[in-house]
């Protein structure tokens, strides 16, 4: 089975542990432990093609070793037909947007939003749909524990293969993370774009899940092996409730810098808080856990998110094959600093 490690032998089940082994960092400052998030968070992991696993979750849980939450795993890895994150490919959001809206001047986005504000934000519910299909697809088919576990997914690459890569040049898309906590945070801190998540095709109270690039952590672990935990301990943050951070060394900080961030990169006070009262850690176990749901759906019809997020203009780009226009919406809808199109 794809990404399966440590097996006991032919006659012993597989050794489970070896997937959130923890390694102290060289840098003694990084291994001091408190008991912020004290307690157990099990995961479920899923693989696609040929990744390495254990450098990923052993970071993960290297990392969050200093606030004393470690993670288990009662299953062996499973594969995923889930091959990538976000579908990129423009030329079939088009033919997409063509045939599920045939009634639908599409020529003239700024008319349709001016004089059918309705249909026009019905599109913008498409286009996230669309992006975000492979993900959707994975939590309706594995949400079955809802929140007492949390699913990691690494595949080979976030961005379909033959796509319109949306990268900005210099910069590489490594992971990607949702929750139903998320959701409701985006919800209170980000109306605009918490109203078209409000139409995104996830279940109910859905499986927390953390999709993460093969690609770049193995980019990243070449270049500093502390890179990777970083990148797996901030996709983590996400599905606790942590929206990024425009404070520099924070974990939640949009990106990683080689030569700068290293293990010190750490969580403040509010948002250990968050983490902990998310996930029924630390303070926050002897209630349990306190996953937020859904936000309920915004009034149809109201065009504030959708023009926000998806003006006209930025809509006719996408269809057009404009990857900075694709990459502005996706960091719109993931809280990024929004790049210029």
């Amino acid at each position: 089975m794809v990404g399966v490690v440590g097996c006991g032998g032919s006659d012993g089940p597989p050794d489970l542990t070896i997937y959130f082994k923890t390694t102290p960092y060289a840098n003694a400052s990084c291994n001091a432990v408190d008991q912020r998030l004290a307690g157990v968070r099990p995961m479920r992991l899923y693989t696609n093609g040929n990744v390495a696993l254990p450098p990923t979750t052993q970071g993960l849980a290297s990392y969050y070793q200093r606030h004393a939450l470690s993670f288990s795993t009662d299953t062996a890895p499973q594969s995923t037909t889930m091959a990538y994150a976000l579908d990129t490919d423009s030329a079939s959001l088009d033919r997409a947007l063509v045939a599920a809206f045939p009634n639908v001047d599409l020529s003239d986005e700024a008319a349709l939003m001016a004089s059918d504000p309705a249909t026009y934000n019905q599109v913008v519910t498409f286009v996230a749909n669309f992006l975000l299909k492979p993900m959707t697809d994975f939590a309706n088919t594995h949400s079955d524990s809802g929140g007492a576990v949390t699913n990691l997914v690494v595949v080979t690459n976030l961005e379909r293969p033959g796509g319109d890569p949306i990268r900005a040049p210099g910069t590489s898309l490594a992971g990607l993370s949702i929750s139903p906590a998320l959701l409701a945070e985006f919800a209170r801190t980000m109306p605009d774009e918490g109203s078209i998540w409000q139409g995104v095709n996830f279940p109910a109270n859905f499986t927390p899940m953390m999709v993460l690039g093969n690609n770049v952590l193995q980019q990243a672990r070449t270049i500093d092996p502390v890179l990777d935990d970083l990148v797996t301990a901030h996709e983590f943050g996400h599905s606790g409730a942590l929206v990024h951070s425009m404070v520099p060394f924070n974990l939640m900080y949009p990106s990683v810098t080689p030569g700068l961030d290293d293990c010190n990169d750490g969580l403040d006070d509010a948002q250990l808080t968050t983490m902990a009262t998310t996930y029924g850690l630390g303070a926050s176990a002897a209630s349990g856990a306190l996953l937020a749901g859904r936000p309920a759906a915004a009034p149809s019809g109201s065009p504030t998110g959708a023009r926000a997020a998806l003006p006209p203009d930025r809509l006719r780009a996408m269809r057009a094959g404009d990857r900075q226009a694709t990459r502005a919406f996706v960091e719109a809808l993931f809280h990024l600093p929004t790049a210029a199109n």
